[in-house]
């Protein structure tokens, strides 16, 4: 950016991609360095830049239900909306894919033991003591 003599204000624009995906608010700093014949004050060279994301969570494919407000909306959209949800959590959420997976292992160990111990006890009856 080139500022002219006397001059003290400038702008410019940053073009924005837009997608069709939610985001949560991205935000990136403006970054002022390097003056030639001019001071910058130290505490305002840098600027954050804040982008509110316009799509509608978790998808826009739900916008029309949840902008209607209605229960009845929702509910006709229950499980696809859900499903959505999660399909977001595992992409943007960096370790809850892992640790979702090993939960579900963690937890479905007491029935493997149980189903473990219901073929020892028919092997059992039916081979050993037979």
């Amino acid at each position: 950016i080139d500022f002219g003599p006397g001059e003290s204000v400038r702008t410019f624009e940053i073009t924005i991609i837009s997608d069709d995906h939610f985001d949560t608010a991205l935000d990136f700093d403006v970054i002022l360095e390097d003056p030639e014949g001019c001071m910058l004050e130290p505490r305002l060279h840098v600027s954050r830049v804040l982008i509110i994301d316009d799509d509608q969570f978790p998808s826009n494919d739900f916008e029309e239900a949840i902008a209607e407000k209605s229960e009845a909306a929702l509910l006709e959209v229950g499980f696809s909306l859900l499903w959505a949800f999660v399909c977001f959590c595992f992409s943007h959420v960096p370790t809850i894919k892992w640790k979702s997976i090993l939960y579900l292992v963690l937890a479905n160990l007491g029935n493997a033991y149980y189903l473990a111990t219901i073929f020892m006890r028919v092997y059992l009856i039916d081979t050993v003591l037979n």
